[in-house]
């Protein structure tokens, strides 16, 4: 059994309560901690977790150890039934492998390795360092960060610009609890971590009114690095809208709670075991910005159902819509208190607007235009006497046949997608009379169909079609210089 020694200290020098089955932990949010009432498995799986989870709470972070209990729960659950760690088995933790593949969690098994690999160094009995090498060999799929930004999915990604629209509108005009408006706008204005607005203090608001009757708001904002608070705060620009929410929130704190000083919590909520009103926690706060949408009836217009205000959710569609504005990384990266550039990839790699405004600039100037070709392949005269094996049909994604277009020179089998990958292919040998202002046509007028149907600027199926169009057109170019004659 493992010696328990009632109190640990975390990595930061707090000492942690360990003698009951909560453990709670020393994190800035207030609402940090472990249950292991939660764990319904043999003693001596939920000892050697325990033993795990003090190590971590050593060397990690707070929040950091709350997940990894987290995960670790869900994956010893998915566990056949054990009696013991002594008939624990290879084949038992590979069908957890299995399950969580089958739920697309598999990056989650790497949380129980971790485990066993720990306990099997330590000499646990019930471990074994062979099972933790074979262990060690499998190949397990990573945590993919950004996986809601990149795929805009419409329940945790970045709000839209019709969803975003009606927050603002909401906003704008009001509506909805004051707290709950509160929590929102700053979200949604900042894009700061939740962890960081609930340490605002009411002293941390500023407003300046210039000789001119101009008002300048702003607000100090905690800086957060790997879940550690940093000792220093950094001044940011808001709305006079949010100003003046933030100085009616203020009144209201001071009428409900009295006017106790500039260190007094601006978000508040009510701890429901001491019946006192104190700093909003972190669950608190979450719960306050998704249940906007529900208490004001927004419904979303691309899923049909309540709009889902997660918090992280408006910190995405804060580094989106910057990232689409061509705000500079390192100005996003500071806007995100990020430590480096390479963090808010995230936001920039899932945006095609520095594309589209380089084709803007540039697109329409001959001196570039003239030097970047998309049109890879020659011009064949005629027609006559082609192997009808090599003839390249003009088959359209609106499903329509415009006959052939020309044949391919290649002397292997090709494994594209012709024909639109054809006229940026060096192979491709085009037909003087071929129908290629039809297919022009017919491009476009899929692109602008998918444009429409999806209503997302950064989807990057009918952007896939810009290269080949350009193609096309620079073809057509081509041919018109072949048939006007020379002066």
């Amino acid at each position: 059994m493992w010696a328990n020694p009632g109190q640990l200290f975390n990595r930061n020098g707090h000492a942690i309560d360990v003698r009951g089955e909560v453990w709670p932990l020393s994190d800035y949010s207030g609402n940090c901690f472990i249950n292991w009432n939660l764990l319904v498995i043999a003693l001596d799986f939920k000892d050697s977790m325990k033993a795990y989870l003090a190590h971590v709470i050593e060397s990690q972070a707070p929040r950091a150890a709350s997940s990894v209990f987290v995960h670790l729960k869900r994956c010893v659950s998915q566990l056949p039934p054990v009696p013991s760690l002594e008939e624990l088995s290879y084949s038992d933790i590979e069908s957890v492998l299995v399950r969580l593949r089958n739920s697309g969690n598999a990056w989650e098994f790497g949380h129980m390795r971790r485990w066993y690999a720990w306990c099997a160094r330590q000499g646990i009995p019930g471990f074994t360092v062979e099972i933790a090498k074979t262990l060690s060999k499998l190949k397990v799929a990573t945590n993919s960060t950004g996986m809601a930004v990149h795929s805009r999915d419409p329940e945790r990604g970045p709000l839209n610009d019709e969803e975003h629209w009606l927050v603002r509108q909401a906003l704008k005009y009001k509506q909805g609890p004051l707290l709950e408006r509160v929590c929102v706008m700053l979200m949604l204005e900042l894009g700061a971590r939740p962890g960081q607005l609930i340490l605002l203090n009411e002293g941390d608001y500023r407003a300046i009114s210039s000789p001119k009757g101009q008002r300048f708001c702003s607000l100090e904002i905690s800086r957060l690095k790997q879940n550690q608070l940093v000792p220093e705060k950094k001044s940011r620009r808001i709305s006079s809208e949010l100003g003046e929410s933030i100085e009616e929130l203020i009144q209201e704190n001071h009428r409900l709670y009295g006017d106790t000083g500039s260190k007094s919590p601006l978000l508040r909520s009510m701890n429901k075991e001491s019946k006192s009103i104190g700093r909003m926690t972190g669950l608190i706060f979450l719960y306050r910005s998704r249940s906007y949408a529900r208490k004001i009836g927004m419904i979303s217009p691309r899923t049909g159902t309540t709009l889902d205000l997660y918090p992280y959710r408006l910190r995405y569609t804060f580094g989106t819509r910057h990232a689409n504005q061509g705000t500079p990384a390192a100005v996003l990266a500071d806007l995100l208190d990020h430590s480096s550039r390479a963090s808010i990839s995230v936001y920039t790699k899932a945006t095609n607007n520095s594309v589209v405004r380089l084709n803007e600039a540039v697109g329409s100037n001959t001196r570039f235009s003239s030097l970047i070709s998309r049109f890879l392949g020659q011009v064949d005269e005629g027609t006559s006497s082609i192997d009808s094996h090599n003839v390249i049909n003009g088959s359209t994604p609106t499903l329509k046949n415009l006959g052939g277009l020309g044949t391919c020179g290649a002397n292997f089998i090709c494994n594209l997608m012709p024909p639109l990958s054809c006229y940026i292919c060096p192979k491709f040998r085009a037909w003087k009379d071929g129908p290629h202002q039809e297919m022009l046509k017919e491009l476009e007028s899929y692109q602008e169909q998918l444009v429409q149907s999806t209503r997302n600027s950064s989807d990057r199926i009918p952007l896939q079609l810009n290269e080949t169009i350009a193609a096309v057109k620079d073809l057509l170019a081509m041919l018109d210089q072949m048939q006007t004659p020379s002066p």
